[in-house]
């Protein structure tokens, strides 16, 4: 992204293009939580959104990402619900409404924006701003071989569906050769064949209960994307930009997790957040729009 561009809302505040952009997922946010309330689905705040509750009560500053979690039970709800509840300008992304959208979770965005990330630069599709929501898969108990055989058999089939469709760019050639020869048996296979193996294997154990629950689609590696079950059991909440959302129940240990020490910052260095290649915020560059859409979350 180029240096923040400020502008002037009626009050004298100047807010930043990243703020703005923050504020805009924000209200995504707050649209989910309304459905969410209305129909009794149970979500909570996980990764890097989870982190800004706790740390910053709100957006990490240097970042620009909302993380959402389900149960696939309650996403599979969700879902539904959305095909209905879910009115313009906020549009779900899935693939069974975009069958170039393969990713194993969903997106909630704002129509009338664009938002183009580095790994989904030459995928075939549009996305505005948007935020995600994961389904949580059970996994097996233990670190036996069938534990050790979903994990891998996992990261080959979701990163063979994004290689087949063109997300994510290779950053050296030796990669780009890793990623053709590994996925070269599965290029026989039809795209309706490859993804139903991947959503059969990544939904597997839910038939069963189990200890622990995969946050399918995590940017993070397999095993700290792992949440024990009983954590999803009874939520707890947390402020978040100053409204009240649920989390999981002791998630000072999934932090520790995924992050160490999670309540000291990184150095200055590494604070690098979601740089994309193209956004366009459309009538929310005006600091009064963002505002009016504000209103009608207010209580």
């Amino acid at each position: 992204m180029e240096d923040a561009i400020f502008y002037e809302n009626a009050t004298g505040t100047r807010i930043s293009t990243e703020r703005k952009l923050q504020l805009v997922e924000l209200i995504i946010l707050l649209e989910v939580k309304r459905i969410c309330e209305k129909h009794q689905v149970k979500y909570f705040l996980v990764a890097g959104t989870l982190l800004g509750a706790v740390r910053h009560q709100g957006f990490i500053p240097w970042d620009d990402d909302i993380d959402i979690g389900m149960t696939r039970s309650e996403y599979n709800k969700f879902i539904t619900i959305c095909e209905k509840e879910l009115k313009p300008p906020f549009k779900m992304i899935s693939g069974t409404n975009d069958q170039n959208y393969i990713m194993p979770f969903i997106k909630i965005m704002m129509e009338g924006t664009t938002y183009v990330s580095k790994s989904l630069e030459s995928a075939p599709i549009h996305l505005g701003i948007w935020i995600d929501i994961f389904p949580l898969d059970n996994v097996p108990n233990g670190r036996g071989l069938c534990t050790q055989i979903h994990k891998y058999l996992l990261k080959y089939l979701i990163d063979s569906c994004y290689v087949r469709y063109g997300y994510g760019i290779p950053n050296t050639r030796l990669r780009k050769i890793y990623r053709f020869v590994m996925t070269l048996p599965l290029h026989f296979m039809s795209d309706h064949t490859l993804l139903r193996w991947r959503d059969k294997e990544l939904e597997k154990y839910n038939n069963i209960e189990t200890k622990r629950k995969y946050l399918t689609g995590s940017p993070y590696k397999y095993e700290k994307s792992l949440i024990s079950s009983s954590n999803l059991e009874k939520l707890e909440t947390l402020r978040f930009e100053g409204e009240i959302f649920p989390v999981p129940n002791n998630y000072t240990q999934i932090l520790k997790l995924v992050y160490g020490d999670y309540m000291t910052p990184p150095p200055e260095s590494k604070r690098i957040g979601h740089i994309p290649v193209k956004i366009d915020l459309g009538k929310y560059e005006i600091t009064e729009n963002i505002q009016k859409m504000f209103q009608n979350y207010q209580r």
